[in-house]
């Protein structure tokens, strides 16, 4: 658990002592954390972004590239109540394997803790992690209380739901603001269905018109 409020580790911690998982590690920041990877092999790192010194996304960033003594598959659930489109879209280029809004509540953190460690993704190449840009956190911005489910012109709800495992994306997709997540025609995985699902459920997408 790598959060910078004790208050928040402390609810996460009651969350999976609750489905079973004891052996639990804690840090305050991704400085430490790097260094209890060294120490402590976990099954899966629940992560904030906005934290003092280096964010979460830079320290997703370092396991991806295989910079840190975990392995680079780890497992890393992203916890954060911030949705700027910058956010959302780096997680994803650096295979984050589910988002949880810290407002969702223990059943959401639950079921995405399952799936995450049970549903490994394939991995790029440490190079092209390394190369990811992130964002600085004075750039990250809130929902700013945006609803979580979003109706667009064709009257479908859920981006989420045109997705079929195997088949194309059919248009491009994007966040609330417009930022591109997914380009029209990528190829869709069903890791990537889910951790689509789990964003357009906390902070909302929609389709490129």
């Amino acid at each position: 658990m790598v959060d910078d409020e004790v208050f928040v580790r402390n609810l996460i911690k009651r969350v999976v002592n609750r489905i079973g998982i004891l052996l639990t590690a804690e840090a305050a920041d991704a400085a430490t954390a790097r260094m209890g990877l060294e120490r402590f092999q976990p099954d899966v790192v629940i992560l904030d972004i906005n934290m003092p010194g280096e964010t979460g996304l830079h320290l997703l960033r370092a396991v991806r590239a295989g910079e840190t003594a975990a392995e680079r598959d780890l497992p890393v659930i992203i916890l954060t109540s911030l949705g700027g489109d910058e956010i959302l879209s780096t997680a994803l280029k650096l295979d984050a394997n589910a988002f949880v809004s810290k407002g969702e509540g223990f059943q959401a953190l639950e079921e995405r803790l399952r799936r995450a460690v049970e549903e490994p993704i394939d991995l790029g190449s440490a190079d092209a992690y390394a190369t990811v840009d992130l964002v600085a956190v004075d750039v990250m911005s809130s929902t700013d209380g945006a609803p979580a489910a979003q109706y667009f012109d064709d009257g479908l709800r859920a981006a989420a739901d045109k997705l079929v495992p195997g088949k194309k994306l059919p248009a491009d997709l994007l966040t609330q603001a417009g930022q591109l997540l997914l380009t029209k025609d990528t190829v869709i995985t069903e890791a990537m269905c889910q951790r689509i699902g789990d964003i357009e459920e906390t902070f909302g997408l929609r389709w490129k018109t």
